[in-house]
């Protein structure tokens, strides 16, 4: 959703608060007389009275109209409100009291929550990714690996899905190293795999391939499934 949308979405329909404005408004700078001020100000404007009055509005609070006046210059002074011209019928100018500048500031902490959400969940989905390569390995991560590892990430853009899937083939191959590792990820690079899907697919084909090749008698009998050698 952008943020036209969003803005239309709070100015239009029926009068509905959504939780985290609730929950938030003193995060947006509003303290509790501002924010019961702005609910009036919504809810009246919902039934078409687009510019009350500080008297209409004391009517509805238990406010004095000069503390209210008080108040609509502090918002308008920190932009969390505006005052705009609409030309009426016969081209009359009329004052309108517009919440779009904190509709547009509830986007942007809305998005900048939401990033920090990511952050924070990428950060967890890395400490995890870190601890299995230590479980795996038996040991710490070296400055090195723990720096190779933060580049296949950061610089090559894997997902931590695909190089959970890279470390668990080179576990099942029995060839336990960041170089091997490194070239299975490149491999699956160079051939278009991004999922740990297209992974499994792409080491079955291999594999489809093997079993297809050429075998003597004796190698036939023993046949197993054939693991990909990365490094080959």
């Amino acid at each position: 959703m952008n943020e036209k949308t969003f803005v239309q979405l709070m100015q239009q329909g029926s009068f509905a608060v959504p939780s985290f404005l609730i929950t938030s408004y003193s995060k947006l700078g509003l303290n509790d007389h501002e924010w019961v001020l702005i609910m009036h100000i919504w809810h009246l404007q919902q039934r078409g009275v687009q510019f009350p009055s500080p008297h209409e509005l004391s009517q509805v609070m238990s406010a004095h109209e000069d503390d209210i006046q008080a108040m609509l210059a502090s918002l308008i002074r920190r932009g969390l409100i505006d005052l705009k011209d609409d030309l009426e019928s016969g081209d009359m100018k009329s004052e309108t009291l517009s919440l779009e500048p904190l509709f547009k500031k509830c986007y942007e902490w809305r998005e900048n929550m939401t990033a920090r959400q990511n952050a924070k969940d990428e950060e967890e989905k890395a400490d995890e990714l870190f601890g299995l390569f230590e479980q795996e390995f038996g040991r710490a991560l070296s400055p090195i690996e723990y720096e190779t590892l933060s580049m296949w990430v950061d610089k090559d853009d894997y997902s931590t899905s695909l190089i959970k899937a890279a470390l668990r083939e080179a576990v099942l191959g029995g060839k336990l190293s960041f170089r091997y590792i490194d070239r299975i990820l490149f491999e699956w690079q160079k051939n278009q795999v991004k999922t740990v899907e297209d992974a499994q697919k792409h080491a079955k084909q291999f594999r489809d391939r093997k079993r297809q090749a050429p075998q003597d008698s004796s190698a036939a009998r023993t046949a197993t499934v054939p693991f990909y050698n990365w490094l080959e």
